[in-house]
């Protein structure tokens, strides 16, 4: 039977090989029996993100998140998920995954932000009934986020017309919130073009010149001059 010092050194020597998906049951035997080699762990789940084995890569979260959660470290591997998520490129099931975490913990505006991300995301890529699928779920949580209205017409003629509909026929509150948001933002648009232009007009205005003493002050130059 082999020692753990050995099962560690070859564990670390397939790491070091690259060879990650064949690493990670051996790693995670150590990690079980040593919860202080967390870190190994942590480490091979980004070397599997970065080999771009994003299905071994959150399973293996997964599993780490079940075991952190029975010893009451959710908070701790949320923020360990964040930096691995921060330090590379987008993942969509990475995205998905701290969706999943935000929502079970009730940090609903992560959670929303993390769903706009996998909307840009899926956009980017074509994905488009995926994006749908996001910005409903953002909706839900939001519905008041100024770049709904902005999203729902990029969809418009990307997925299916009775899925679009759905969408937003689904939400009427959330459609009537963002037509009145839309219009409070151009009402306040144009009264500032207005005030401007008020502004202007009074400036340059003979009545606007003797309100504002100009006048009075160009008279008084003037009587100085003749003097």
């Amino acid at each position: 039977m082999a020692t753990p010092e050995f099962r560690e050194t070859y564990a670390d020597a397939l790491v070091a090989a690259g060879r990650f998906t064949e690493a990670e049951p051996l790693v995670w035997q150590l990690f079980e029996a040593n919860p202080g080699r967390v870190q190994q762990v942590i480490g091979l789940i980004g070397s599997l993100l970065d080999s771009k084995d994003e299905d071994a890569g959150v399973a293996l979260a997964r599993k780490l998140e079940q075991f952190q959660r029975r010893r009451g470290e959710r908070r701790q591997f949320i923020a360990i998920m964040e930096d691995i998520t921060a330090s590379r490129g987008a993942s969509s099931q990475m995205l998905e995954f701290l969706s999943e975490l935000y929502n079970a913990s009730n940090r609903e505006n992560d959670y929303c932000t993390t769903l706009l991300k996998l909307f840009d995301l899926y956009t980017g890529t074509g994905e488009f009934m995926k994006s749908a699928e996001c910005l409903d779920r953002a909706a839900e949580v939001d519905p008041y986020e100024p770049g709904h209205l902005k999203r729902l017409e990029m969809l418009k003629g990307k997925i299916d017309e009775t899925r679009y509909k759905a969408l937003v026929q689904s939400r009427p509150a959330e459609a009537a919130a963002l037509m009145e948001a839309a219009q409070a933002a151009l009402d306040e648009k144009y009264r500032s073009y207005e005030e401007m232009a008020g502004w202007s007009a009074t400036r340059f205005h003979p009545a606007g010149l003797r309100n504002s003493g100009i006048a009075a002050r160009a008279g008084e130059r003037v009587d100085e001059d003749v003097g």
